[in-house]
């Protein structure tokens, strides 16, 4: 959708966001989901305010290492994509890792663990990960750990393994006490 907004006197024209239009895209061409959850919209700002949180957490590790700054904005746009393949919540981030790792992206065993609490893998990249969809709400917007905390309790439900593995996870992270 495009708008013609006024300004100084003359038209300016606003077009929709990136975000929009690939959100439009996939609505109207990919009639595939069948029983999977798929990609909303919300899940896309989401992904993409991990990505940018993601970001800030490599610039403040290591300023001016361009290639990773760079890395982990990617890592974060991509750590959701298995909800598109996935019929379960529980299972987005296996799929998500698997398709990467066949695609060989090196960072398949960020998205393949994140979200998960006791995992014997670690990395500094999956530390970076999960702080940084912990602080990331929804809608993409950065929140304390606290506040997503809330959210997701009242989503799903204080008794939610949802909610039970943030908290374990905010934890580990050192976000909560």
């Amino acid at each position: 959708m495009r708008v013609k907004t006024i300004t100084d006197g003359g038209f300016t024209e606003k077009k929709d966001s990136w975000c929009e239009k690939i959100y439009r895209y996939r609505e109207e061409n990919i009639k595939v989901k069948g029983d999977t959850l798929g990609l909303d919209k919300k899940r896309i700002l989401h992904s993409l305010g991990v990505a940018n949180k993601m970001k800030v957490i490599a610039n403040e590790l290591y300023p001016g290492n361009k290639e990773f700054i760079e890395d982990m904005f990617i890592l974060g746009l991509l750590h959701d994509l298995g909800y598109e393949f996935a019929k379960t919540k529980l299972e987005h981030s296996e799929i998500g890792g698997t398709i990467l790792k066949k695609n060989g992206y090196k960072y398949w065993k960020e998205v393949y663990y994140h979200g998960k609490t006791g995992v014997e893998y670690k990395s500094e990249e999956l530390k970076i990960l999960n702080t940084a969809d912990l602080l990331t709400d929804s809608n993409g917007r950065e929140i304390t750990a606290q506040e997503r905390l809330k959210d997701v309790k009242e989503r799903y439900g204080e008794d939610s393994f949802e909610y039970i593995d943030f908290v374990k996870l905010a934890k580990e992270l050192g976000l909560i006490q």
